[in-house]
């Protein structure tokens, strides 16, 4: 006699689609998902999750996932929305991260250039000095 594990989990974090496909059931997708450094598979019936949906999802964001004899099987009803919401916020916070980032390096970039043009202007005096003293020679 064989034992079935099933995973005992219900969120995980979108990866990518696999492949499309239409069964006897109709059309489905076949996604991979990731928990705790595993990978796993799962099952998206177009009855369930439709794919024009699936397509709105992003890599990184969180889906529930129910746990089934055939493996991991994902359902649009089964969709919390205060999770959608929150992996909203986490785009944005890490959009606000990023400029951030950005907004640093252009300050950065600019006192750099400051700091060259600076330099430039001392050189250039030095030369026109320099002119001046030879041709006074």
């Amino acid at each position: 006699m064989k034992n079935t594990i099933f995973p005992v989990f219900e969120t995980v974090e979108f990866l990518r689609i696999v492949s499309y496909g239409e069964g006897k059931k109709g059309k489905f997708a076949v996604g991979l998902v990731q928990r705790a450094e595993n990978e796993y598979t799962t099952l998206f019936p177009h009855e369930e999750f439709p794919i024009e949906k699936l397509q709105q999802i992003k890599e990184g964001q969180l889906i529930k996932v129910q746990p089934t004899q055939g493996g991991l099987r994902a359902r649009l009803k089964d969709q919390d929305f205060e999770l959608i919401t929150q992996n909203q916020e986490d785009i944005a916070c890490e959009i606000c991260r990023i400029h951030n980032k950005l907004d640093n390096f252009e300050n950065r970039l600019n006192e750099r250039f400051d700091a060259l043009d600076w330099a430039m202007n001392q050189i250039r005096k030095l030369l026109v000095w320099f002119d001046t003293q030879q041709n006074n020679d």
